[in-house]
């Protein structure tokens, strides 16, 4: 008998896609129990980030006719990193596996059963990985390229072109739960740990229906939140920066002081403190910039924001229905 599979869908007002993603996605958990690949306890767990379309109500119907879901759905809309950590969080008690997917299925779900196949050989993390974008925009695609040569060079490794397509063992559920910061990108936390782990290559497909819900701003606060989560380069180069940029000013005023360079006597001055002030704030600004990134998570740390943003669930002999939250929802 296999072991026991949940697998987390975070939605995000996607309405238009909720039936026909749950039908191939119980398709696909019925196939994996009758083949004994896993237990037939296992579940489907909808994590509705505070939808406005009616996804919720959808989710409670599919729950009411199929004994292979949950839903869990949040307070209000606070990014798929928290609907992620919601489905992990409530996955963990029963789950002895999870695999988190995103609704659109652009990801191919037929790959499990080799991610499966890799947990089994003894590895706590499968990757899914894309091995062709062709079916994502231009702008994705050099975004996704430049993002992940840029990593390197901060000392973050990521594999390429991994998103949120991965299997999890129970062991690094417990650790991300206990970690529990809402702000980290789980793709990297997951990434620091030092499970056994493997990769599962796949084509990813067009979506179906509807648009993605990550604007560009969107992107980029993912990318931000995963370069100042996970890195400390940016505040070493700013030393060195800050380093060049003191001794050029130095040299250059030594140089403008003993007569080497040749300004008007009546501009000097003007050129010489001018140049050193623009130099001077615009380094002040910048380092006030990124220190003021990593003061804004010590202090996410020293306040203990809630760990949990679960306002109901269909799962009605659960515990964990209601949660108190926290005043700052």
């Amino acid at each position: 008998m296999g072991k026991i599979l949940y697998l987390v869908v975070p939605c995000y007002n996607e309405a238009a896609i909720l039936v026909a993603s749950w039908k191939k996605l119980e398709d696909k958990l019925k196939r994996l129990i009758n083949q004994d690949m896993i237990h037939q306890s296992s579940k489907i767990v909808f994590v509705d980030d505070g939808s406005q379309d009616g996804s919720w109500k959808i989710i409670q119907d599919i729950c009411l006719s199929s004994s292979y879901c949950f839903g869990v759905k949040l307070s209000t809309n606070r990014g798929q990193q928290i609907a992620l950590l919601e489905g992990i969080r409530y996955s963990c008690k029963n789950a002895d596996l999870v695999i988190t997917v995103d609704c659109d299925l652009q990801d191919d779900i037929e790959v499990i059963d080799e991610m499966i196949q890799k947990y089994q050989q003894g590895n706590d993390i499968v990757y899914g990985v894309h091995s062709c974008r062709k079916k994502d925009s231009i702008f994705k695609r050099m975004g996704a390229y430049c993002f992940y040569k840029i990593l390197p060079l901060l000392n973050i490794n990521l594999h390429e072109n991994h998103s949120e397509y991965r299997l999890m063992s129970r062991a690094v559920m417990e650790d991300i739960v206990r970690h529990g910061q809402n702000w980290l990108p789980i793709r990297c936390f997951v990434s620091t740990l030092s499970y056994p782990s493997a990769v599962v290559s796949y084509s990813r497909q067009a979506r179906q229906s509807g648009k993605t819900k990550y604007s560009f701003w969107s992107l980029m606060s993912l990318a931000w939140n995963i370069i100042i989560g996970f890195s400390v380069k940016p505040v070493e180069l700013i030393l060195i920066l800050g380093v060049i940029l003191t001794l050029g000013g130095c040299l250059g005023g030594g140089l403008i002081g003993l007569g080497f360079l040749k300004i008007g006597a009546e501009y000097r001055s003007y050129t010489l403190l001018g140049c050193i002030f623009l130099a001077t704030a615009g380094v002040v600004v910048f380092c006030l910039g990124v220190v003021g990134s990593y003061l804004t998570k010590i202090l996410e740390l020293v306040r203990k924001s809630p760990g949990s943003y679960e306002v109901d669930t269909t799962d009605k002999d659960s515990s964990r229905k209601v949660k108190l939250l926290n005043n700052i929802l």
